[in-house]
């Protein structure tokens, strides 16, 4: 995809903002950016790259996707978690237009604090993933992180609709509050669907699946998945349909542990656990399945319940 094409599929997904002025500032900076530009991460954000949410990706295709040159902060200083201190002189020395920050943490802190003594003009925006529930339940520290940080930052996204109305309702600050859901563009996501097609025809060929009703599971397995909860079930789904199947995309430590809870289904073909995948691979499962669950017992979002309701998975 040409940086065009990439910029022109970015102002599609900001048109969810609302918001002509920030549209226009944002498309300035985007044409006006030159390629030496330095752009700086979180160290986690390294980490999470390398081996996001336990889950591995393919590094080589990632990176190809970026059209700029990532440079990442270091650690904490005395190893107090995003206590960073150099982001202070990052800030001054490249004069920066425009910061995004996670959420409401130290770093974010520091952000705000640069902003109030030494640019009142920087645009400063956080991004928050939190459901009602979260925002409503937060401790102690963190509320009154928020508190100070949102009588300065000009801009927090919210990924939940409902979160939004209720920041409006209850944290009325100088920051100004928008929904921007993390979901993809559909037209985008569903043109690679129709290239996983032929792999969901080999997929469908190699294991019997035509004509069955495929059941989906896409995750990490891992305890706050629930995975065990899905297996059990599918135990009385099977009886009473003798022609579902189970298929289990994703890996995790607890991998072993649910193979063996169904062993016997496994071996007869019922269960099958693919492993991790992704791309292409992943969303041919997508175009196979009929049923689509996700038994986990928390989510922040569940993207997989998206990206299965975009693949025709509405049950």
């Amino acid at each position: 995809m040409t940086t065009g094409e990439r910029k022109q599929l970015l102002f599609q997904r900001l048109m969810a903002v609302n918001d002509e002025r920030l549209l226009e500032d944002i498309e300035a900076l985007l044409n006006n950016r030159c390629p030496d530009d330095v752009l700086y991460f979180s160290s986690e954000l390294r980490d999470k790259i390398d081996n996001a949410l336990e889950q591995t990706f393919d590094q080589e295709k990632l990176r190809k996707r970026l059209c700029f040159a990532p440079h990442f902060l270091s650690s904490g200083f005395m190893g107090i978690k995003n206590l960073r201190l150099e982001v202070l002189t990052i800030l001054w020395k490249n004069k920066a237009d425009v910061v995004f920050v996670s959420e409401y943490n130290l770093l974010g802190l520091l952000v705000c604090f640069y902003k109030l003594l030494f640019n009142w003009n920087l645009t400063v925006v956080s991004i928050c993933d939190d459901n009602v529930s979260m925002a409503q339940g937060t401790h102690f520290v963190k509320k009154l992180t928020r508190y100070v940080m949102l009588h300065i930052l000009s801009i927090v996204v919210l990924a939940d609709n409902n979160v939004l109305t209720w920041y409006e309702s209850n944290l009325r600050f100088k920051s100004k509050y928008v929904y921007f859901p993390i979901i993809q563009s559909d037209n985008f996501f569903r043109e690679r669907l129709l290239k996983a097609l032929s792999i969901s025809v080999s997929i469908a060929d190699r294991y019997s699946l035509i004509g069955k009703k495929n059941i989906l599971y896409v995750g990490r397995l891992v305890e706050i998945k629930n995975v065990s909860l899905l297996l059990k079930a599918f135990r009385q789904v099977n009886a009473d349909f003798p022609d579902a199947r189970l298929l289990i995309v994703g890996d995790g430590d607890l991998r072993e542990d649910l193979e063996s809870q169904v062993q016997d289904y496994i071996s007869a073909g019922l269960i099958r656990f693919m492993g991790k995948q992704e791309g292409l691979d992943l969303l041919a499962y997508y175009n196979l399945a009929q049923i689509f669950v996700l038994p986990s017992l928390y989510e922040p979002f569940g993207t997989v319940v998206n990206e299965a309701l975009l693949s025709g998975c509405y049950t």
